[in-house]
């Protein structure tokens, strides 16, 4: 699946709808706080993730865990899971949480890789749940 494809689904799931004039037939994207113009590109951006996919991540009883590192002077690799949040019978036990998709990303541009990490397991969780 293309960046652009990926996109358009993460958008899609965060509450984004495309809609297109009656006149001219020109597509837009509404967002979910009102009408937009252009698809936010989320593999490209952690803030633009921050901002429409984490919270409803966290809304949805999901926990992410990322880390990156550079080994050496050529690359960064970026990791980042998603967790479903366990339950406890008392406060001070461990939740018990359940691991539904991890992602692996290298590059030598630590935000974008982060950034695609971050949707790549997004996408896994929604086809996980759309099967």
């Amino acid at each position: 699946m293309s960046n652009e494809e990926l996109n358009k689904k993460l958008a899609e799931w965060a509450g984004f709808r495309e809609e297109f004039e009656l006149e001219t037939g020109d597509g837009f994207w509404v967002y979910p706080d009102g009408r937009g113009n252009d698809l936010p590109n989320f593999t490209q951006s952690l803030d633009v993730c921050f901002k429409w996919l984490v919270p409803k991540l966290l809304d949805s009883g999901y926990n992410i865990e990322g880390y990156s590192f550079k080994p050496d002077s050529k690359s960064y690799y970026s990791e980042t899971n998603i967790w479903q949040r366990g339950n406890t019978k008392h406060g001070f036990e461990v939740l018990h949480d359940k691991h539904i998709a991890g992602d692996f990303q290298q590059d030598d541009n630590l935000i974008q890789i982060t950034a695609l990490a971050l949707c790549r397991v997004i996408e896994k969780l929604i086809d996980a749940y759309s099967e």
